[in-house]
Protein backbone atom coordinates (compact mmCIF):
# COMPACT_ATOMS: atom_id res chain seq x y z
CA UNK A 1 0.00 0.00 0.00
CA UNK A 2 2.92 2.30 0.84
CA UNK A 3 3.57 2.33 -3.51
CA UNK A 4 0.10 4.07 -3.79
CA UNK A 5 0.88 7.30 -1.69
CA UNK A 6 3.69 9.46 -2.30
CA UNK A 7 3.56 11.09 1.35
CA UNK A 8 3.20 8.42 4.05
CA UNK A 9 3.60 8.17 7.79
CA UNK A 10 5.57 6.03 10.21
CA UNK A 11 5.93 5.97 14.30
CA UNK A 12 8.40 2.99 14.35
CA UNK A 13 11.06 4.84 16.21
CA UNK A 14 8.21 5.96 18.89
CA UNK A 15 7.83 9.23 17.14
CA UNK A 16 5.92 10.31 14.52
CA UNK A 17 7.87 10.93 11.01
CA UNK A 18 6.06 11.76 7.83
CA UNK A 19 8.03 10.68 4.89
CA UNK A 20 7.87 12.44 1.01
CA UNK A 21 8.38 10.90 -1.95
CA UNK A 22 10.07 14.07 -3.41
CA UNK A 23 10.10 12.89 -7.13
CA UNK A 24 6.77 11.99 -7.13
CA UNK A 25 5.11 14.94 -5.40
CA UNK A 26 7.08 17.28 -7.52
CA UNK A 27 4.04 16.54 -10.24
CA UNK A 28 1.41 16.85 -7.92
CA UNK A 29 -0.61 20.24 -7.52
CA UNK A 30 -0.64 22.11 -4.51
CA UNK A 31 -4.24 21.19 -3.51
CA UNK A 32 -3.64 17.76 -3.56
CA UNK A 33 -0.27 17.80 -1.52
CA UNK A 34 -1.63 19.99 0.80
CA UNK A 35 -4.44 17.16 1.17
CA UNK A 36 -2.11 13.83 1.45
CA UNK A 37 0.07 16.24 3.68
CA UNK A 38 -3.26 17.45 5.88
CA UNK A 39 -4.04 13.36 6.12
CA UNK A 40 -0.22 12.36 7.09
CA UNK A 41 0.10 14.84 9.68
CA UNK A 42 -3.44 13.80 11.07
CA UNK A 43 -2.34 9.94 11.32
CA UNK A 44 1.08 11.43 13.00
CA UNK A 45 -1.49 13.30 15.71
CA UNK A 46 -3.75 10.32 16.42
CA UNK A 47 -1.14 7.43 16.03
CA UNK A 48 2.43 9.05 16.89
CA UNK A 49 4.01 5.98 18.59
CA UNK A 50 4.57 2.90 18.01
CA UNK A 51 1.87 1.59 20.55
CA UNK A 52 -0.45 2.27 17.26
CA UNK A 53 1.37 -0.65 15.26
CA UNK A 54 0.52 -3.61 17.70
CA UNK A 55 -2.41 -5.63 17.00
CA UNK A 56 -3.48 -8.68 18.78
CA UNK A 57 -3.04 -11.32 16.33
CA UNK A 58 -5.55 -14.40 16.43
CA UNK A 59 -3.86 -17.44 16.23
CA UNK A 60 -7.12 -19.65 14.71
CA UNK A 61 -7.35 -16.99 11.77
CA UNK A 62 -3.45 -17.37 11.16
CA UNK A 63 -3.63 -20.93 10.79
CA UNK A 64 -6.36 -21.15 8.30
CA UNK A 65 -5.57 -18.48 6.60
CA UNK A 66 -1.54 -19.12 6.80
CA UNK A 67 0.65 -16.63 7.92
CA UNK A 68 2.25 -14.09 5.40
CA UNK A 69 -1.80 -13.73 4.19
CA UNK A 70 -2.83 -13.24 7.73
CA UNK A 71 -0.11 -11.03 8.28
CA UNK A 72 -0.99 -8.79 5.05
CA UNK A 73 -4.75 -9.03 5.81
CA UNK A 74 -3.79 -7.52 9.12
CA UNK A 75 -1.79 -4.95 7.83
CA UNK A 76 -4.35 -4.11 5.28
CA UNK A 77 -7.57 -4.06 7.74
CA UNK A 78 -5.35 -1.81 10.34
CA UNK A 79 -4.65 0.59 7.98
CA UNK A 80 -8.15 1.22 7.11
CA UNK A 81 -8.97 1.26 10.65
CA UNK A 82 -6.50 3.64 11.52
CA UNK A 83 -7.36 6.08 8.22
CA UNK A 84 -11.41 6.51 9.38
CA UNK A 85 -10.14 7.56 12.44
CA UNK A 86 -7.96 10.04 10.74
CA UNK A 87 -11.07 11.27 8.36
CA UNK A 88 -12.55 11.79 11.75
CA UNK A 89 -9.91 14.01 12.64
CA UNK A 90 -9.74 16.31 10.04
CA UNK A 91 -13.86 16.78 9.31
CA UNK A 92 -13.69 18.14 13.13
CA UNK A 93 -11.34 20.52 12.07
CA UNK A 94 -12.89 21.50 9.23
CA UNK A 95 -10.67 20.34 6.73
CA UNK A 96 -13.70 19.36 4.61
CA UNK A 97 -11.48 20.51 1.74
CA UNK A 98 -8.36 18.07 2.29
CA UNK A 99 -10.45 15.57 2.81
CA UNK A 100 -12.60 15.44 -0.13
CA UNK A 101 -9.41 16.32 -2.87
CA UNK A 102 -7.83 13.46 -0.74
CA UNK A 103 -10.31 11.23 -1.80
CA UNK A 104 -10.61 12.64 -5.06
CA UNK A 105 -6.60 11.71 -5.45
CA UNK A 106 -7.21 8.02 -4.15
CA UNK A 107 -9.88 7.47 -6.64
CA UNK A 108 -7.38 8.48 -9.43
CA UNK A 109 -4.97 5.71 -7.87
CA UNK A 110 -7.54 3.22 -8.11
CA UNK A 111 -5.65 1.74 -11.43
CA UNK A 112 -2.81 0.94 -9.71
CA UNK A 113 -4.40 -0.78 -6.71
CA UNK A 114 -2.61 -4.25 -6.47
CA UNK A 115 -5.49 -6.15 -4.98
CA UNK A 116 -9.05 -6.06 -3.20
CA UNK A 117 -7.55 -4.57 -0.17
CA UNK A 118 -5.84 -1.53 -1.66
CA UNK A 119 -9.26 -1.17 -3.35
CA UNK A 120 -11.24 -0.30 -0.23
CA UNK A 121 -8.61 1.51 1.33
CA UNK A 122 -8.60 3.73 -2.13
CA UNK A 123 -11.92 3.94 -1.40
CA UNK A 124 -12.27 4.50 1.95
CA UNK A 125 -12.41 8.21 2.26
CA UNK A 126 -15.11 8.71 -0.75
CA UNK A 127 -17.38 6.62 1.45
CA UNK A 128 -16.86 8.57 4.53
CA UNK A 129 -17.62 11.56 2.78
CA UNK A 130 -20.79 9.71 1.64
CA UNK A 131 -21.46 8.19 5.05
CA UNK A 132 -20.43 10.60 6.99
CA UNK A 133 -20.56 13.68 5.93
CA UNK A 134 -23.17 13.28 3.07
CA UNK A 135 -21.07 14.54 0.56
CA UNK A 136 -20.92 12.59 -3.14
CA UNK A 137 -17.57 13.39 -4.33
CA UNK A 138 -16.71 11.94 -7.75
CA UNK A 139 -18.91 8.95 -8.14
CA UNK A 140 -17.54 5.56 -8.33
CA UNK A 141 -19.26 2.61 -8.87
CA UNK A 142 -17.22 0.75 -6.52
CA UNK A 143 -17.96 2.22 -3.40
CA UNK A 144 -21.67 0.34 -3.90
CA UNK A 145 -19.95 -2.74 -5.03
CA UNK A 146 -17.79 -2.84 -1.33
CA UNK A 147 -20.31 -0.92 1.01
CA UNK A 148 -20.88 -3.53 3.22
CA UNK A 149 -17.07 -4.29 3.46
CA UNK A 150 -16.05 -0.23 4.28
CA UNK A 151 -19.27 -0.08 6.57
CA UNK A 152 -17.96 -2.82 8.64
CA UNK A 153 -14.59 -1.12 8.76
CA UNK A 154 -16.09 1.94 9.37
CA UNK A 155 -18.54 0.89 12.61
CA UNK A 156 -15.29 -1.13 14.43
CA UNK A 157 -13.79 2.10 14.01
CA UNK A 158 -16.06 3.97 15.77
CA UNK A 159 -16.60 1.42 17.94
CA UNK A 160 -13.38 0.13 19.54
CA UNK A 161 -11.12 3.35 19.45
CA UNK A 162 -8.06 0.80 20.34
CA UNK A 163 -6.77 -0.19 16.79
CA UNK A 164 -4.93 -3.24 18.26
CA UNK A 165 -8.43 -4.41 19.67
CA UNK A 166 -10.57 -3.50 16.93
CA UNK A 167 -8.08 -4.91 14.41
CA UNK A 168 -8.63 -8.96 14.87
CA UNK A 169 -12.44 -8.39 15.45
CA UNK A 170 -13.06 -6.37 12.16
CA UNK A 171 -10.51 -8.55 10.15
CA UNK A 172 -13.45 -11.68 11.25
CA UNK A 173 -16.30 -9.76 9.96
CA UNK A 174 -14.45 -8.66 6.88
CA UNK A 175 -13.38 -11.79 6.10
CA UNK A 176 -16.44 -13.10 6.69
CA UNK A 177 -18.66 -11.11 4.45
CA UNK A 178 -15.53 -11.99 1.61
CA UNK A 179 -14.58 -9.14 1.33
CA UNK A 180 -11.46 -10.22 -0.14
CA UNK A 181 -12.80 -11.28 -3.15
CA UNK A 182 -13.84 -9.15 -5.98
CA UNK A 183 -17.45 -8.29 -6.19
CA UNK A 184 -18.50 -9.37 -3.02
CA UNK A 185 -19.86 -7.34 0.25
CA UNK A 186 -21.13 -4.95 -1.83
CA UNK A 187 -25.10 -3.24 -2.60
CA UNK A 188 -24.90 -4.99 -6.42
Amino acid sequence: MVALYPVFHDAWFNYPRIHVVYSTCRSLGREVLKALLAHEVAHAKIHGRWEYYRVLLDPELAAILGYRRYLEYLHAVSTILKDFQVFRLLASKGLINELTVYADYCLRQLDTASDQLDVIKLLAPVYYLYRDLGLSPTPDPRVGEYTSCLEVLREVALEVPHVDVATPVALRRFLGLGCTKRGTGGLS
